[in-house]
């Protein structure tokens, strides 16, 4: 544990030294109150904010950039040899991966507590909004994506052993193949089952859930909620499958 915690340790010192770090801290934040500052510019009267409306019209950019910073995160030290010296100095190769993996997750979460904090305030100081508080649901179904994809960036940049594979793969799964197998699922009866192992569906079932559970009615066809536990273990597996593979390659591939 100490090794992990010391691996920890020196990964958020190359964070904080890193200029790169202050664009992304723009970039990630920005990306959630600057909707926010644009929807209070043009606010009508008596104008209403929720945490859903917070979330869903930026969430989706902060998802495209924490992807992108995982994925520079870890392809960028593998192109340039920086794991190699983790290696040296590390007991275990596991701990350069998970201690990039914790400081990357909690930086990105700072940041996005930071995003809603800075929006806050913008609906507090806009004469014309107000803010609501409900739309939970919405936002739970905003926040998952961003989960998903940076761990898909993640792990699939350790896998790959490539910034832009990583990176790749994850942008053009959540934002267009998925798209189309879920289109295809609901137009061709054979593929029906398939909507039901699909990532973003499944956080739009949460969402139904954390909206009103009494109301749901869970069930096996394309229209209709699936379970809450099987919600669940399908995120999960999407999350953790793309970084086991990280993992396993990172134990297994030579350094160059």
């Amino acid at each position: 544990m100490n090794n992990l915690m010391n691996a920890i340790k020196a990964e958020v010192i190359k964070l904080a030294s890193l200029r790169s770090t202050i664009l992304y801290t723009v970039l990630l934040t920005g990306s959630l109150y600057g909707p926010q500052v644009l929807s209070a510019v043009f606010a009508g009267e008596d104008s209403v904010e929720t945490w859903g409306s917070i979330f869903t019209t930026s969430s989706f950019i902060f998802a495209i950039i924490a992807a992108v910073f995982s994925a520079s995160s870890v392809g960028g030290d593998i192109s340039s040899g920086l794991n190699a010296h983790a290696f040296l100095t590390q007991q275990k190769r596991w701990q350069w991966l998970c201690a990039k993996a914790v400081t990357g997750f909690t930086f990105l979460t700072l940041n996005l507590l930071l995003g809603v904090a800075l929006s806050l305030l913008v609906i507090w100081i806009a004469p014309n909004v107000r803010f609501a508080d409900r739309g939970y649901g919405e936002a739970l179904a905003a926040i998952l994506p961003i989960v998903l994809m940076w761990a898909a960036s993640f792990g699939f940049s350790a896998l790959f052993r490539s910034l832009v594979s990583g990176m790749t793969i994850t942008l053009v799964y959540y934002m267009v193949i998925e798209s189309l197998l879920f289109t295809a699922a609901v137009y061709i009866e054979a593929l029906h089952p398939l909507a039901k192992v699909l990532a973003i569906p499944r956080t739009q079932d949460i969402a139904a859930y954390v909206d009103n559970f009494a109301a749901v009615e869970p069930g096996w066809s394309v229209d209709s909620p699936a379970p809450l536990w099987y919600n669940i273990v399908v995120l999960a597996a999407y999350i953790v499958i793309p970084l086991v593979l990280g993992l396993i390659r990172n134990q297994k591939s030579d350094v160059k």
